[in-house]
């Protein structure tokens, strides 16, 4: 696995965002995890040679799926210990851009040479399909039933194993309409 030393902290591995265990273990709330992930995306996107990295896709895809697991439990009435700010509504904003940004970096690296991904073209899919799911999952939680389709639309375009529940989340979604 290739590293670079960054410019502030410890290491980073560019092609995977690798947390011990024990780190994981304490960020249980998602306002620690916030926290750590925004700081690790901040970290990542002012170094310019990281700004396109994989460990930075990562930790957008990680704090995404954080705010979609805190955001699924506020509609569970679970305690969950976001801000004050962080309604049900503003997680899956968060998410959805966070996806977004995962998408456009991914798209465009082709034309840009921008992503540098050590692995293969299916990684890059991977995660592509990956951001849409998530943000299918967000546009759904925010009652964008249109956007969400279109979503799991394109998560089959990276990722054809997905193509059965697809289906399911597409005919699901469009009895809401």
């Amino acid at each position: 696995m290739r590293t670079v030393r960054c410019k502030r902290h410890s290491t980073v591995f560019l092609s995977r965002l690798t947390l011990s265990p024990p780190l994981l273990s304490l960020a249980k709330s998602f306002s620690e995890k916030d926290r750590f992930f925004s700081s690790v995306i901040k970290s990542l996107g002012a170094d310019e040679s990281l700004a396109c990295s994989a460990a930075l896709i990562h930790a957008f895809l990680l704090r995404a799926t954080s705010a979609v697991d805190a955001a699924e439990d506020i509609s569970m009435q679970r305690p969950v210990a976001a801000s004050d700010n962080d309604s049900q509504s503003t997680l899956f904003q968060r998410a959805i851009q966070d996806c977004e940004q995962v998408i456009t970096l991914l798209e465009n690296d082709q034309e840009r040479d921008a992503v540098r991904l050590s692995s293969s073209q299916q990684l890059r899919n991977d995660l592509v399909g990956k951001a849409y799911r998530i943000a299918a999952i967000a546009y759904e939680g925010n009652q964008q039933c249109n956007k969400a389709i279109e979503a799991w639309r394109r998560v089959v375009k990276y990722d054809p194993s997905f193509q059965s529940k697809v289906a399911k989340e597409v005919d699901r979604l469009a009895k809401k309409l």
